[in-house]
């Protein structure tokens, strides 16, 4: 469960990632310097929050109700990697609400190679979060 939810979370940071342009794609993923991220189950915690949402295709802002938090993430090194950042950590928020958005195909090259995978309606939100 684990080993899939950080492959989910460098996923979505990979989709982030994606452009109509490869180059510009690589220029921001550089610029943007992530660190790998280890996600842990946590007990839900209830929140009751709402936000405002809009992604780049849409015209206008979604409010999205949150009810939980379900998980929380800590950078980790890949390969004994130096951190790029030590203090980035990620708040994982489910979300109830099923934003209605097509179907879409992304692809995108890594480690693994080149993919293409679809993406749909989002299930949750992550957010930098500070650990103190």
């Amino acid at each position: 469960m684990r080993s899939q939810l950080h492959f989910l979370v460098c996923l979505a940071f990979g989709i982030l990632l994606a452009d109509a342009s490869t180059a510009n794609a690589q220029k921001f993923g550089q610029a943007l310097k992530l660190d790998h991220f280890w996600f842990y189950k946590v007990t839900p915690v209830e929140t009751k929050a709402s936000v405002s949402v809009k992604g780049q295709f849409d015209k206008e802002s979604v409010s999205v109700n949150l009810p939980s938090i379900d998980y929380f993430a800590n950078p980790v090194s890949k390969d004994n990697g130096k951190l790029i950042n030590k203090m980035a950590h990620l708040t994982w928020y489910k979300s109830l609400q099923r934003l209605k958005e097509p179907l879409r195909a992304v692809e995108f090259e890594n480690q693994f190679g080149r993919q293409e995978i679809l993406i749909g309606s989002p299930v949750a939100l992550l957010v930098p979060t500070e650990k103190v």
